[in-house]
């Protein structure tokens, strides 16, 4: 007799779940949002703990805090069964949209992570920004795609650097994520420090201003608010470079 699990009463329910290896949760999680998002919530983790997603096809996996806790992803050899491993396509619907997890973010109340990194051997930059409001700034010479959360009071910024290795054909790209506040020195997972992104978090508010003006018939008032804002994002610099707005490093 077959049963929907998700219609049981929490108690039994709860039960059921904490009875499954970590490979079945995951797979129960993929069978639909609602269980997704239920299970989400029963084994929600503290808000320090560092991800780690890397894909390198047959020794790819999932690390969290500090390679602590892993989640392996690899075919299984014949004869070889372990109940936490499962393979690239099961986790394939819930890996390669991440442009909807970034906007996920913007307008999420929690804190839903400090550090996030994913290796990978592509990433298309355009499609990972589409319809976001972005800003590439710069630390030490290196780039970092700068997007700001919709929360005014946390003052919230996710930055996201792409290391690549052109160089090296058969090692993975990296994105690397991590939450910021925008008015305290920007922190390295590894350690160190840089000076913070408070101008380029004031800039980001004039582009998503600007944003918001220039996909509607504007009134009088807001024509000379766009006029403005667009005389403010060039005092500071802030120009158009390969579909991105860029901004340099004041020294």
């Amino acid at each position: 007799m077959e049963f929907s699990l998700i219609r049981l009463p929490d108690v039994p329910k709860i039960q059921i779940i904490q009875f499954m290896t970590i490979g079945e949760r995951i797979k129960l999680a993929l069978s639909s949002r609602r269980m997704e998002n239920y299970l989400s919530l029963l084994f929600k983790k503290p808000a320090d703990l560092d991800y780690i997603v890397k894909l390198r096809g047959e020794i790819s996996y999932i690390g969290i805090d500090d390679n602590s806790w892993k989640l392996f992803m690899r075919p299984l050899r014949p004869g070889y069964k372990k109940p936490n491993y499962i393979t690239d396509d099961d986790l394939e619907p819930c890996m390669k949209d991440l442009n909807t997890f970034i906007k996920y973010w913007i307008n999420c109340d929690e804190n839903m992570f400090t550090y996030l990194n994913i290796e990978y051997k592509h990433f298309n930059v355009s499609k990972l920004m589409k319809d976001i409001t972005v800003l590439k700034g710069f630390r030490s010479k290196e780039a970092f795609y700068l997007i700001a959360s919709n929360s005014t009071e946390k003052q919230l910024l996710m930055t996201i650097r792409l290391v690549e290795y052109s160089e090296e054909p058969q090692t993975e790209n990296e994105l690397d994520f991590s939450i910021q506040d925008a008015n305290e020195p920007h922190k390295f997972m590894e350690g160190g420090t840089v000076p913070a992104w408070t101008r380029e978090y004031r800039i980001l508010g004039r582009l998503a201003r600007k944003r918001s003006l220039a996909g509607k018939k504007v009134t009088v008032e807001e024509a000379k608010e766009l006029d403005d804002l667009e005389k403010e994002l060039a005092a500071e610099g802030v120009r158009m470079i390969n579909g991105i707005m860029t901004v340099k490093e004041k020294l």
